[in-house]
């Protein structure tokens, strides 16, 4: 009797094997339920990708997708490695022009793609007279919000310029705000990686 049921154990063993099997392999390889985008500040660029991005991954894959606006590149980075986001949106070399401490320790950051070329603006206010770097010392400037890929072109525009942020009276703004404080003139310029 005691060999029979051996016999008969191992026989079903050998029967759901190959399902185990199959189970187990899905649960390794098969997509997440949800994925988290870190994007960027409140009506940027990067918020707009990310979204889109969510739409068609949920539309192709089914998989839930959250978008989460931050400051920007450095903070996107940060929740990459915290593992509090999935994926996220970098402007390249941030990093090294911010001169941060985490740069190139990224362990668990892999590149994907390169979604665009981003192009630096640097615009000015109607009425405002600037036509040259003698004539940006003094007036406020939006540099993006400190850690964004906006900040980073920022310094290194006005270090080409051949200032700093202590020339001008800087405001680490996002592109909302950037567009009121146009409008009611309590900014001069801002420095755009659009």
């Amino acid at each position: 009797m005691r060999k029979t049921l051996l016999r008969s154990a191992f026989v079903v063993a050998v029967v759901l094997l190959p399902f185990g099997v199959h189970l187990l392999y899905q649960s390794m390889t098969g997509l997440p339920q949800e994925v988290t985008i870190a994007s960027g500040p409140q009506g940027g660029r990067y918020g707009q990708i990310a979204a889109s991005l969510a739409e068609h991954v949920e539309l192709q894959t089914g998989v839930s997708v959250k978008v989460i606006p931050t400051a920007g590149s450095l903070e996107n980075l940060q929740l990459l490695d915290a593992g509090t986001v999935q994926f996220c949106l970098y402007q390249p070399q941030s990093e090294q022009f911010l001169h941060a401490p985490t740069a190139g320790s990224h362990t668990h950051a892999a590149f994907v793609a390169n979604v665009y070329t981003e192009i630096v603006h640097f615009v000015v206010r109607r009425g405002i007279a600037i036509d040259g770097s003698e004539t940006l010392a003094g007036k406020r400037v939006s540099v993006g919000l400190q850690g964004s890929g906006d900040y980073a072109m920022s310094r290194l525009l006005l270090e080409h310029f051949g200032l700093d942020e202590n020339d001008i009276e800087p405001a680490y703004l996002t592109y909302d705000q950037i567009k009121s404080r146009f409008a009611d003139g309590s900014l001069d310029a801002a420095c755009l990686t659009i």
